[in-house]
Parts: structure tokens; C-alpha cells; sequence
């Protein structure tokens, strides 16, 4: 399962550590198992997109996307290249979710 955050410009790895995913950062700032995770019954990826957001990086300004079909197509590319290192997992199936502006994204590279 691909999650793709909001924003625009928002890292996913937020809703890894603070909605979803199967570790948390307590008040005391100690790493703790989350008893209801999304990890539970599915294998999460967390993407940070568009290029430049969170941990993702291009060291070429041409590589920042300028339009939506920019983010589609670097998307799909990410993507791609995912499932021809881990392909173990092409074969499951592949569900896209995400929350706000994550959901303009979604239906684009499908």
C-alpha cells in the first residue's frame, strides 16, 4: 500500500510516525509500538512527493516538478523502479491511499 500525504508539500513519513504506521514518538520522545497500525494487514510505503519534499532530493533544478503531470510522471517512475529492486512484491496487490492534497495525486499514475 503506496500512502501519499497532503499539502502539497507535506513528508509522508508524518503520517508514518504520527497516524498509521507501526511506531510512534511518545511525549517523551522515546520510539514505542503502535497497538492499531495499517502495518498490521499491509506492507506500507511511504513516499515523499513531490521531488523536494521531506527527504526527497534532486540534485538538478530541472528535476522539481512544474506541473501535475511532472509529480505523475516522477511518481510512476519512483514506482517503477520500487518494484524492479523488491520484486517479491510486484505481484501482491498494490492499493494507493493518502489524505488531502495526497488525493490529487493518487488517480495520476494509475
Amino acid at each position: 500500500m503506496l500512502w501519499l500525504q497532503g499539502g502539497p508539500g507535506a513528508s509522508s513519513l508524518f503520517a508514518l510516525f504520527t497516524e498509521i504506521g507501526p511506531i510512534y514518538i511518545d511525549a517523551n520522545q522515546n520510539i514505542q509500538l503502535r497497538e492499531i497500525t495499517w502495518n498490521t494487514n499491509y506492507h506500507l510505503l511511504f513516499i515523499d512527493n513531490p521531488v523536494g519534499t521531506g527527504y526527497s532530493f534532486t540534485s538538478n533544478d530541472q528535476g522539481y516538478a512544474r506541473s501535475q503531470d511532472d509529480v505523475a510522471r516522477d511518481l510512476y517512475s519512483a514506482l517503477t523502479q520500487f518494484f524492479q529492486i523488491y520484486t517479491d512484491y510486484a505481484s501482491n496487490p498494490f492499493y494507493v491511499t493518502g489524505e488531502s492534497y495526497g488525493g490529487s495525486v493518487k488517480p495520476s499514475p494509475i
